[in-house]
């Protein structure tokens, strides 16, 4: 037991000291700035996607379509490789439905938050991923060929 309250005493201590230091010395903006940018910029090798369409968008025609708030559609393009998705919101998980269009996908993992699910598209390009947390999420595809495409993060 005692050696529990030290650490928890060690614990305080370092959260105070951070704390301190912190409020004394913060980090300068540019050296944050730099960092967020380093970060970013991690997988130079990755071609981003632009995300085309997103029903949520106010003024998109797409909202409506299926009659259910829950519902949003996102289409992203890049050189090679186009997606379309459909995720959909219910009991506080997403289920994500899409297709690849262009090059073959050799693998597909969605990035949620801290999660990172594989996905397998079939022979027609299909993907499905169930039980997603909601928050933000990315998808990221390589293909056959080696090309890696990222889609920007989104808020689903």
């Amino acid at each position: 037991m005692s050696g529990d309250k030290v650490m928890l005493d060690d614990d305080a201590l370092v959260a105070r000291l951070r704390a301190v230091a912190s409020e004394a010395d913060p980090v300068p903006a540019p050296v944050l700035d730099r960092a967020r940018t380093a970060f970013t910029v991690r997988d130079l090798d990755a071609e981003l996607a632009v995300l085309l369409v997103d029903s949520a968008e106010s003024g998109s025609d797409l909202v409506g379509v299926r009659g259910d708030n829950d519902v949003r559609l996102l289409s992203y393009e890049a050189a090679a490789v186009g997606l379309e998705l459909q995720v959909e919101v219910r009991d506080g998980k997403r289920t994500l439905l899409g297709q690849v269009f262009g090059a073959r996908p050799a693998s597909i993992v969605v990035e949620s938050g801290d999660d990172e699910v594989a996905v397998e598209p079939d022979a027609q390009g299909l993907l499905r991923a169930d039980g997603l947390a909601t928050g933000r999420l990315r998808l990221r595809l390589v293909t056959a060929t080696g090309l890696i495409v990222l889609t920007p993060w989104t808020s689903v």
